[in-house]
């Protein structure tokens, strides 16, 4: 039986470290302040879509789709109208695409609806400009209510970046920013955002890339373990619903610098290390695209990232060719597919 005296001593001790915590809480917020915006880069060409709701605070994914983005140009990143499918129905497959602005564009979107055409499926578009892999993975939990019965998600290389959040400047104006460090996966959102004893001593505690940058094979690197969380997150998911998960890997769509290719092989390398690792099926767009001149795939002159319609229709024919058994089709009903020509697509006209 515990004594008085030690209970008293517990309570004492108890309420001394409270105290100690209380007093170093306090000295935090005055002296130890983080400056969010000194620990992070400007991404200036998104404030608009803050100052527009597009995109909206949220604690734990830095930013969500906001008020702005509605009715027919998506509900909550479901860019295809989808919201008008609304209730599910017997016999139909939905299929759901994370991913960041390559997958917003909607042009893979649009590749699987005219390759599926005729046959029961139904995509829906949940990429949002901007996502890294940590947090699209949240978004899945968080926000998507629907019950899949595949996902694919698009891999950009890039996205062993740190997130992107909206915090405020200097001035208190709320601006897009891409943090120097990668909370997502690190910390307990909670604790972040009301103790700057925790934050302080998180952020202090967390890497911070050097003056190299952010494109370096150094930071994807130190980021690889965010990556690799997000990609289980999904995985389990898929496990636990007992539903295919398949990653399409996009390349840069360029001739390569010396600087760039250093840090997309590291990336490239990482990726496809930590799928195997996973045992999760992809499919590398490098090969799919070809040994020739990726520019080809490019949607505009300047844009290194985002392939054009070729390229998504290159990818969603190489998709169901070799995943056709996930998408629960035959053989014969794949080689039909592969058979689909891009002058053919040209032509056609998705409807929202």
């Amino acid at each position: 039986m515990i004594s008085k005296r030690l209970l008293s001593n517990i309570a004492v001790a108890a309420i001394a470290i409270l105290i100690s915590v209380l007093v170093l809480e306090l000295y935090a917020r005055i002296f130890l302040t983080v400056d969010y915006f000194s620990l992070s880069k400007e991404v200036s060409e998104v404030d608009k879509a803050v100052h527009g709701k597009y995109i909206v605070y949220d604690e734990v994914l830095g930013f969500v789709p906001g008020p702005g983005w509605r009715g027919r140009n998506g509900r909550y990143g479901f860019q295809n109208g989808s919201e008008y499918y609304m209730t599910a129905e017997d016999g139909i497959s939905d299929i759901i695409i994370l991913g960041d602005s390559i997958i917003q564009s909607r042009d893979l979107e649009h590749s699987l609806k005219y390759l599926l055409r005729g046959i029961r499926f139904r995509v829906w578009n949940a990429g949002v400009g901007g996502y890294n892999t940590i947090q699209e993975a949240y978004y899945l939990l968080k926000y998507i209510k629907i019950n899949p019965d595949m996902i694919i998600l698009g891999f950009c290389l890039n996205d062993f970046t740190p997130s992107m959040t909206i915090i405020p400047d200097s001035f208190g104006k709320k601006r897009c920013a891409r943090l120097l460090f990668e909370p997502l996966g690190s910390v307990n959102p909670v604790l972040f955002r009301h103790s700057a004893l925790y934050r302080f001593l998180k952020v202090r505690l967390m890497h911070l890339p050097t003056n190299e940058g952010l494109y370096t094979p150094a930071s994807v690197v130190n980021n690889r373990r965010i990556v690799k969380t997000g990609l289980e997150m999904i995985n389990q998911y898929c496990l636990e619903r007992k539903i295919p998960f398949i990653v399409l890997i996009y390349p840069y769509l360029e001739v390569y610098s010396k600087e760039d290719e250093a840090w997309l092989k590291q990336a490239f390398l990482s990726v496809t290390e930590i799928l195997e690792e996973l045992k999760i099926k992809y499919l590398d767009l490098h090969q799919a695209y070809g040994q020739g001149d990726l520019r080809k795939f490019k949607r505009s002159l300047h844009d290194r990232i985002h392939p054009n319609m070729l390229g998504e229709f290159i990818a969603g024919r190489e998709l169901i060719g070799k995943f056709y058994p996930e998408f629960g089709l035959t053989k014969e009903a794949a080689q039909k597919i592969a058979s689909a020509t891009y002058s053919e697509y040209e032509k056609y006209n998705p409807h929202d």
